[in-house]
C-alpha cells in the first residue's frame, strides 16, 4: 500500500474515532454520532489528500523523504574515516 494512502486512511480513521468518542462522552444519540463521525472522517481524509498533493507539488524532496527509511542511507555521503597520514601528523 502506498504511503500516501496509509497517511490518508490514518488521518480519516483518527478523526472517526475521536469524533465517536467525543459524541459518546457528550451523550449524543448513536445515529447522529455515526453521521457526524463519517462526515468528519471524510472531511479530514479529503484535507489530508489535498495537503499531500500540495506537498508533492511544492516540496517534492519532502515527499521523497517520507517513503524512505533514514537509517538505510544515513551517513552515506559523509566520509569519517581517518587515514594513517592524519594520525602521523598529530604525533609529530
Amino acid at each position: 500500500m502506498k504511503t500516501s494512502v496509509r497517511i490518508i486512511l490514518t488521518v480519516a480513521g483518527g478523526a472517526f474515532v475521536l469524533s465517536s468518542l467525543v459524541g459518546l462522552v457528550a451523550g449524543v444519540r448513536l445515529g447522529v454520532i455515526l453521521i457526524r463521525s463519517l462526515v468528519g472522517a471524510g472531511a479530514f481524509g479529503a484535507l489530508s489528500f489535498v495537503a499531500l498533493h500540495l506537498i508533492q507539488i511544492y516540496l517534492p524532496e519532502l515527499a521523497e523523504a517520507v517513503g524512505h527509511n533514514p537509517s538505510s542511507y544515513s551517513g552515506g555521503a559523509v566520509d569519517i574515516s581517518v587515514g594513517e597520514d592524519d594520525s602521523e601528523e598529530q604525533r609529530a
